[in-house]
C-alpha cells in the first residue's frame, strides 16, 4: 500500500475538517496548525511554539465568544488564520490585532456551516437591506438581492467570503458587490 503524500500536520487538519466531534482540544494542536500554515505560505522566520501559545489562546477565546454555536474546530480556525497573513507579518502582533469573531464567523460560512450561514445573516440583515436600499438596482427584490450576494460570498467559484483576511470589521456587503 502507498503511503500518504501528507505530512502528519496535513493528515490531522484534514480529519479536523471532516471529523470535527474528534477534534483535538489541546492548545499544542492550534500552535502547531499555525506554524505549520505560516511555514506553507512562506513565512520569513516562524516564531517558535512558545511565542506563540499565548497569543493563539487569546484569540481562540476572543473568536468563540461572539458566536458559541458554531461547529468550528479551533485547528482549522488556526490553519484559516495562517493563510490569511502576510509572510511580512509578525504573527504573534497580528493575532493580537486581527477581528478574531469575525474571522471564525468567516471560516465557519467558508466550510458551508448552516449555523454560521444563518449566523451570518442575522448578524448582516440591516446592513443587507442599507446596501439593497443604496445600490443602483433596487428594482430587485431583496430576497433576490440578498441570494445573488450569498452565492457571491458563499458559493460561486471566487468565494468572496475567502478574501476576508481580518483586518478590518467585515465589511463583506461592500467589498462583494464590487
Amino acid at each position: 500500500m502507498a503511503s500518504s503524500t501528507f505530512s502528519p500536520a496535513r493528515r490531522l487538519l484534514c480529519y479536523n475538517l471532516v471529523m470535527p466531534s474528534s477534534r483535538p482540544k489541546t492548545l499544542d494542536a492550534c500552535v502547531d496548525a499555525l506554524r505549520h500554515g505560516l511555514q506553507r505560505s512562506g513565512a520569513g522566520t516562524v516564531p517558535a511554539a512558545g511565542e506563540l501559545r499565548a497569543g493563539v489562546e487569546s484569540f481562540l477565546g476572543a473568536a468563540r465568544e461572539s458566536e458559541p454555536q458554531l461547529e468550528v474546530s479551533d485547528v482549522a480556525l488556526m490553519a484559516y488564520v495562517a493563510r490569511r497573513l502576510e509572510p511580512s507579518d509578525n504573527p504573534v502582533g497580528a493575532l493580537e490585532s486581527l477581528h478574531s469573531a469575525d474571522l471564525r464567523l468567516a471560516c465557519a460560512c467558508a466550510a458551508g456551516d448552516g449555523r454560521a450561514l444563518a449566523a451570518f445573516d442575522h448578524r448582516f440583515a440591516t446592513d443587507l437591506r442599507r446596501v439593497h436600499a443604496r445600490a443602483e438596482t433596487t428594482k430587485i427584490r431583496l430576497d433576490d438581492f440578498v441570494q445573488a450576494l450569498r452565492e457571491k460570498l458563499f458559493v460561486s467559484p471566487q468565494r468572496r467570503i475567502e478574501e476576508y483576511g481580518g483586518r478590518a470589521p467585515p465589511v463583506l456587503l461592500d467589498a462583494s458587490l464590487r
